[in-house]
């Protein structure tokens, strides 16, 4: 386990559970079995492979490595859930806003997939969650899609039942080079983790201007605070070929858009509140910081903090502004080592669940608004066994302080959007999702006209 997945398993709380999830949405081809059939076939897949197969063991209640078990409680690792209508998006998102927030067993290995399917409705949903523990983003959806298969009816390979081939690279390298390697990895990543605490200290003191996002300085709004148990999660659609022609017209890329799309719907969601932000809103943006061709296990991420537009602009200048910012924040990130800003993204982090632990969110600004995070899906269509994967939407954590998670996936023609938040902060996230929209047809129109 790497530090950053012990850090996730660490601070987990019954009010901040720390898994991912996914929302698959299951189309039945004609002549399909039945769902309930499907179930009854993925439980006999009794043997797991790492890290699917694992429990945690901890020593003082600190997460030291993973342990396999001897047996699945398959029972327990895929249930069934029959609903009025699976056709119905706002009820399979409140049910799946109630799974989401329940924390896994620590006693089973730490995954479940839940089945909803309805009498009615040739359509069924597979809500996946995961322990962040086990991975990031990339590295779980590389491994829950790869299960997958591109045409309908070929044998059914659950990603628990996949083995993960090592990293044959880093395998191959004597013991003495691989110490030489991490040490001169830790002399470098101790040397840029200096900088950027300088940089933050600079910061705080004043003594610089430089592009440089302090945590604890984003606006204190209705829907940050402190988190409490209970999630409220929405999901929406974007065709991609629209996302991609809109691209072309304004110059910017497919990340700005949806950065500029979730500011725009945010501030109206807080004005529908009856409240105005006066400051730019701040996003919480995850990187990858993977190597190319790095499929190891655990979490290879660091998040930087991306002020965003001034509240007087328009959508076509709000645009603008978020381009040169998130320019901006790319070219610093790009200055450090990968190592030294997931150093940095525990240091900060840690101190926000800190605050969380002691309940300071009632009264400090939070970290930021809102995260969003965009990863790359396959754009060919996916089956499992005669049932076709119709969509994907990705559903995460709430940060600490709260506010939106809002989690982007490519998948087919679409961008499948995944909206997260502590209920008792917003009761609904429904409505960012037509926020969301409406503002993406405003920044089309206003394109068209320029």
């Amino acid at each position: 386990m790497h530090l950053m997945d012990r850090a996730f398993y660490f601070t987990e709380t019954e009010a901040s559970p720390k898994h991912v999830a996914g929302r698959i949405l299951l189309h039945a081809r004609e002549n399909s079995e039945n769902i309930v059939n499907l179930v009854t076939k993925l439980r006999s897949f009794t043997q797991a492979f790492t890290p699917f197969n694992c429990i945690v063991k901890s020593r003082l209640g600190w997460p030291v490595r993973l342990q396999s078990v001897a047996q699945l409680n398959m029972e327990y690792h895929i249930q069934l859930h029959n609903i009025a209508d699976t056709e119905n998006a706002a009820l399979v998102d409140e049910l799946i806003g109630q799974l989401h927030q329940s924390l896994l067993d620590r006693t089973q290995p730490l995954w479940q997939c839940h089945v909803i399917y309805s009498e009615s409705s040739q359509v069924s949903i597979i809500y996946v969650k995961v322990h962040h523990a086990y991975g990031d983003g990339v590295m779980l959806l590389k491994r829950v899609m790869g299960s997958f298969s591109e045409k309908p009816n070929e044998q059914l390979r659950p990603f628990w039942t996949m083995e993960k081939d090592r990293n044959r690279k880093e395998r191959r390298k004597s013991p003495f080079k691989r110490f030489g390697y991490h040490l001169v990895s830790f002399c470098r990543s101790t040397y840029h983790m200096s900088i950027i605490l300088l940089s933050v200290v600079g910061k705080m003191l004043r003594l610089t201007n430089r592009f440089f996002t302090l945590p604890f300085s984003a606006s204190k709004t209705p829907i940050n605070g402190q988190v409490r148990y209970g999630r409220s999660v929405a999901t929406l659609q974007i065709p991609l070929a629209r996302m991609t022609k809109l691209s072309r017209q304004s110059n910017s890329s497919i990340n700005d858009l949806l950065l500029t799309c979730s500011d725009l719907a945010v501030n109206r969601f807080l004005r529908e509140l009856g409240f105005a932000a006066k400051d730019p809103l701040v996003c919480m943006m995850p990187i990858n910081v993977r190597a190319q061709g790095d499929e190891s296990e655990g979490n290879k991420i660091a998040i930087v903090l991306l002020p965003l537009a001034k509240q007087d602009s328009d959508p076509l200048d709000k645009l603008e502004q978020i381009k040169h910012s998130d320019s901006q924040a790319k070219q610093i990130a790009h200055r450090f080592t990968p190592l030294s800003l997931m150093h940095y993204t525990m240091f900060y982090q840690s101190l926000g669940i800190l605050f969380e632990i002691l309940k300071l969110f009632h009264w400090s600004r939070p970290i930021n608004n809102f995260l969003l995070s965009n990863l790359k899906g396959p754009e060919q269509t996916l089956y499992l066994g005669e049932h076709q994967i119709a969509s994907v939407h990705p559903i995460s954590i709430v940060p600490p302080g709260g506010g939106f998670n809002i989690s982007l996936i490519s998948y087919q023609d679409n961008i499948n959007i995944g909206v997260v938040s502590c209920s008792d902060l917003v009761k609904d996230c429904q409505p960012l999702g037509e926020y969301f929209n409406e503002a993406f047809n405003t920044l089309e129109r206003l394109s068209d006209l320029s």
